[in-house]
């Protein structure tokens, strides 16, 4: 498609195409672009931009964002909306889901082939979901194009080249802590079936000895017992929008349930016979089962009889306002953190949303002396060691939090 094309007819076409996606996007997900579309238009239209020129509507949207008083959520909306406008103006089409992921491929032939023969040992003998692949993909990748650039084998691979990747790794400038640290958690898996299926020597790996995971750089945000009391009291449960905020804290501070748990929520799997909450974790794909407890219980009740508007969806947290949606993970994030706000709480230097009440609860219970099985059960992990690296437990706390052996005796 050529420049100088109506842009408001390319957002109209875009909106249509996003509204037939076979990737089945829901109303949250649509009215976000719609939104983030009609900031674009207005602006541009203020500022002359009738047609699209990409110098132009970038150079007007980039400051937008700069000066134009927007939240940090929103512009990444609006960054988003406009990589789909520019794409759009090149192919008439939608951009690939995992686009610039699957553009990314090794420098060398036999490269290539290593990482996808290591994906596809992954994929087989450990389950690895399609997300989880394209991760290892994207540091297997980076890290055989530095072999490439230096013309080292992948025989030839030992401790001197591990230090000088690591050099280089940490010298990145646009490179998070996480980033970096997600980066050696992959490449000590990478090296190790390197070991095994290419004769790389095993000193390769011992730079990396003292790589656990990649979750440790930034533990979540923590609010102290008496803060979570005071976030669910203060709430006004007089109006429909204090019944469905007061429901969305006590999900994710007594239950410690994750934000895209929350949004998918359906009423079928509220069992009230058995007092459950019974889910399949749409992170991990396992089952869980929570107790419907009595407080929330009734804040169920009091949401559904007297606040949930009525709408054909199952889902249980929906919109205010027509047409009732799903809420979706950052405006559920958005309601905790208006609601620590209201609450007179702190939250200038820590993080504030759902995961926030889920890492505090999950400290709290720890702190009062409560089995790690059974964090681990409330969490929905898999296992303890899990639990483990997500409290940033050390082998000393974990004695002051065991259980006493029994003796065997009735």
């Amino acid at each position: 498609m050529e420049n100088n094309v109506s842009i408001e007819l390319m957002v109209k076409n875009i909106l249509t195409l996003l509204r037939d996606s076979q990737d089945n996007l829901c109303q949250a997900t649509i009215r976000n672009y719609e939104l983030s579309f009609e900031i674009i238009l207005s602006h541009l239209n203020a500022n002359g931009i009738l047609m699209y020129d990409k110098e132009s509507v970038f150079r007007i949207c980039s400051d937008l964002c700069n000066n134009g008083g927007i939240s940090k959520t929103r512009i990444k909306l609006l960054y988003t909306a406009l990589m789909k406008l520019d794409y759009y103006s090149k192919h008439c089409a939608l951009i690939p889901k995992d686009h610039s992921k699957l553009r990314l491929t090794c420098i060398d032939r036999e490269h290539e082939r290593i990482v996808s023969n290591y994906l596809a040992h992954c994929r087989h003998n450990q389950a690895i979901k399609e997300g989880t692949l394209r991760v290892k993909r994207v540091y297997g990748v980076h890290f055989m194009n530095y072999l490439s650039l230096r013309s080292i084998q992948v025989r030839d691979i030992d401790g001197k080249t591990i230090l000088d990747y690591l050099a280089t790794t940490n010298n990145k400038a646009e490179w998070t802590e996480t980033t970096k640290n997600m980066s050696l958690y992959e490449l000590r898996k990478f090296l190790t079936y390197l070991m095994d299926e290419h004769g790389v020597r095993t000193d390769a790996v011992s730079p990396l000895h003292v790589i656990f995971g990649c979750h440790t750089v930034h533990l979540p945000a923590y609010y102290e017992p008496d803060e979570v009391k005071k976030l669910v009291n203060s709430i006004d449960v007089s109006s429909p929008k204090g019944k469905r905020d007061y429901l969305i804290c006590l999900l994710v501070s007594q239950l410690g349930m994750r934000a895209g748990d929350v949004s998918r929520l359906e009423f079928s799997n509220i069992h009230w016979d058995r007092d459950t909450i019974e889910i399949v974790q749409q992170k991990t794909g396992n089952p869980l089962v929570l107790p419907l407890l009595g407080a929330l219980r009734f804040a169920l009740l009091d949401y559904w009889k007297n606040s949930r508007q009525d709408c054909e969806s199952d889902t249980i947290l929906i919109t205010l306002s027509k047409p009732h949606r799903c809420l979706s993970n950052a405006y559920l994030g958005s309601i905790i953190k208006e609601r620590l706000e209201k609450a007179g709480i702190d939250i200038s230097a820590r993080k504030h949303g759902c995961h926030s009440m889920r890492h505090s609860l999950a400290r709290n219970l720890l702190s009062g002396n409560e089995a790690l099985s059974t964090i681990t059960g409330i969490l929905g992990h898999e296992n303890s060691n899990t639990t483990r690296r997500y409290l940033g437990i050390d082998t000393r706390e974990l004695r002051h939090i065991s259980l006493e052996v029994p003796d065997g005796r009735n």
